[in-house]
């Protein structure tokens, strides 16, 4: 029973993240989970982070896989308060099978709704209270992963190769390409 945070701690984003989480999120919950852990995962942790390391908060380095830390997760805290990019960490939990509490800017740009597929969180206080009340509501939790797995359908790998396949397909599909040779047909032969 995990608590996961994961992300390449050479960004600095993460980084601080990270020891938000540790430092600040974590202190205010760790009493009310009992036997759960912190689990940070990432690579190249700087030594800031490495020194967070305690007996329930573990930093993991670089990882073949960060699926067997998701496995072992009641949740994953995204406590982002910079950054920009893809939202791999919210996908790759999502996916999984795993509950996410995230920061407004961890979340941005993803087709998400505070409640439905993930909590949404600003303050530390906000994470604690989250992530106590997922481990002591199934129920919730339940939710949040089935609507989660909603969310992320349209982004596994599958569901993107058959997009592409498709696009492909009518890129060189002859019957696609007709209606627009045809429309232009008296425009290029009246071109010079």
């Amino acid at each position: 029973h995990d608590v996961v945070f994961v992300g390449s701690l050479d960004w600095r984003p993460n980084a601080d993240a990270a020891v938000l989480l540790a430092k600040e999120i974590w202190p205010r919950c760790r009493a009310l989970l009992p036997g759960a852990r912190l689990v940070i995962v990432g690579r190249n942790p700087p030594l800031n982070v490495q020194a967070l390391a305690s007996h329930d908060v573990a930093i993991e380095g670089s990882v073949p896989s960060v699926r067997p830390y998701l496995d072992r997760a009641f949740a994953t805290a995204i406590p982002l308060r910079a950054g920009s990019g893809t939202r791999i960490k919210i996908l790759e939990a999502w996916a999984a099978g795993v509950p996410v509490i995230a920061s407004r800017i961890a979340a941005e740009g993803l087709p998400c709704s505070d409640g439905k597929d993930l909590i949404l969180a600003e303050e530390p206080s906000d994470f604690a209270r989250a992530l106590v009340r997922l481990w002591r509501d199934r129920q919730l939790a339940d939710e949040l992963v089935h609507e989660g797995l909603r969310t992320v359908e349209p982004f596994t790998a599958e569901r993107i190769a058959q997009a592409v396949v498709r696009y492909y397909r009518e890129l060189l599909d002859p019957e696609s390409a007709r209606p627009y040779s045809d429309r232009y047909a008296p425009a290029m032969a009246a071109t010079p």
